[in-house]
């Protein structure tokens, strides 16, 4: 998303710290907030470039060919919030390259 909108400001932390970030996907409302900061809150569909892209899909967790290690990951169902009916909260395991990755609705 970030090559069509850019962030508010760079929330990131020094390396060698943890960062958190939560990321929103309300259909098609997208938040984005890293380290308790938001930094992006947008209607996708009033971006010409995000307007057609899947309001459901794959969750992707990716790097730039630098070491980089990621914990305690959860996905969470946002139909059970004032968006719709019945919450589900799951941990999501290790990742390792190549792997088969799940579909998010």
């Amino acid at each position: 998303m970030y090559r069509y909108v850019a962030p508010r400001k760079s929330a990131i932390l020094p390396a060698g710290q943890w960062n958190s970030i939560d990321v929103e996907c309300a259909r098609p409302q997208i938040k984005v907030t890293p380290n308790g900061e938001l930094i992006v809150d947008l209607d996708q569909s009033t971006v010409p470039e995000l307007r057609q892209k899947p309001l459901a899909g794959y969750l992707c967790l990716q790097n730039y060919g630098v070491n980089i290690e990621f914990r305690s990951i959860r996905v969470r169902d946002l139909a059970g919030s004032s968006l719709g009916s019945g919450v589900s909260s799951s941990a999501v395991p290790p990742v390792r390259p190549g792997s088969v990755r799940t579909p998010v609705n």
